[in-house]
């Protein structure tokens, strides 16, 4: 399909990046080589100090892909917002600088939107990779559900941000796109918002492909100093819940498998700040699954950097597998 640059587009392309120039160029050229070809491209650059400017001004003669660059860096939530308001496509797709797309993507999940009005947000499979080659599917044993998935998204995320695509319609009939109170849940709160209202739908095929790598570590201190992940996840589910009271008696299972998961989370970050009388309040109501009860344990036989380290082998042990179990996944950034 060939798009006439002078019409809006049908789909945006959302690039958020932030010092983004080691990948920026792979995620670029991935969007440009969609076979769905009715789209722009709008990179938003978060006030970058490294070369993000001169890769991304290195397509300026493609009229379809637009720069922009703030003065300032602002938190992710902020930036995308401000990359929405210069987006004019009917649906928005949401590209993070540092994975890319296969060929079909745009053209897969528009096609789903087309068939039912009533779809707000669809997604699809991803595949790991990293510098030694493909890692697992995110979804290699499980086939997420389709339709009415709020109960599903609450209990845990499921959806990967760079695998959505979100009709712009159902984002203008929301309060706000991002909110901006939050600095690390922004993406999985906007879901959850549309979920409540919409329906979602999936493709079932890994069309696109989340890097993993070691990420700097300024950047990772940075990220550090924000809130805490659970509290924000908890804040935005409690501020949903006062707006939707129905959630507590429609949902209550899903609620209690949300609050039992950050209860988990508490528990590590209370370990990691050496306060291990606290993890282990927060684990000892969920002794009966053997999650929280093998951490339980460690915690009287290990320090946190030594369980971090015992984590870390197991799981790329596990992404290693040809037929890796099925991973939750949490938002990026």
């Amino acid at each position: 399909m060939q798009s006439d640059v002078s019409e809006d587009p049908i789909v945006s392309v959302i690039i958020n990046c932030l010092n983004g120039e080691r990948f920026l160029a792979d995620a670029v050229e991935s969007a440009i080589g969609q076979t769905f070809d009715n789209w722009e491209v709008i990179i938003w650059d978060n006030a970058s100090t490294d070369n993000t400017s001169e890769i991304a001004k290195q397509y300026s003669h493609n009229p379809k892909i637009k720069y922009f660059r703030g003065d300032t860096t602002i938190p992710l939530s902020s930036a995308r917002n401000h990359a929405f308001r210069q987006s004019k496509g009917r649906y928005i797709a949401i590209l993070d600088c540092d994975d890319v797309w296969l060929a079909e993507k745009l053209e897969r999940q528009v096609a789903l939107f087309e068939k039912d009005d009533d779809v707000g947000l669809v997604y699809c499979d991803s595949s790991m990779f990293d510098d030694q080659g493909d890692r697992c599917r995110l979804f290699q044993t499980a086939t997420p559900r389709r339709g009415r998935v709020f109960g599903e998204l609450l209990s845990g995320n499921f959806i990967f941000t760079s695998t959505m695509m979100i009709r712009r319609t159902s984002l203008q009939s929301l309060d706000c796109i991002f909110d901006e109170s939050y600095t690390r849940v922004q993406d999985y709160e906007l879901s959850l918002r549309l979920a409540y209202k919409f329906k979602f739908d999936y493709v079932d095929q890994p069309l696109c492909r989340w890097r993993m790598y070691q990420e700097d570590p300024n950047w990772v201190k940075w990220k550090n100093s924000l809130i805490p992940r659970v509290v924000e996840v908890q804040a935005c589910v409690d501020k949903l819940v006062r707006k939707h009271p129905d959630i507590e008696c429609l949902y209550k299972d899903q609620l209690n498998d949300l609050y039992k998961s950050l209860d988990y989370g508490f528990a590590i970050n209370a370990w990691a700040d050496d306060n291990v009388q606290q993890a282990r309040r927060y684990l000892k109501g969920h002794l009966s699954d053997k999650k929280f009860l093998l951490v339980y344990l460690f915690t009287f036989y290990l320090k946190y950097n030594q369980f971090v380290w015992l984590k870390t082998m197991v799981r790329n042990n596990v992404t290693r597998r040809p037929h890796a179990p099925n991973l939750q996944i949490q938002s990026a950034e």
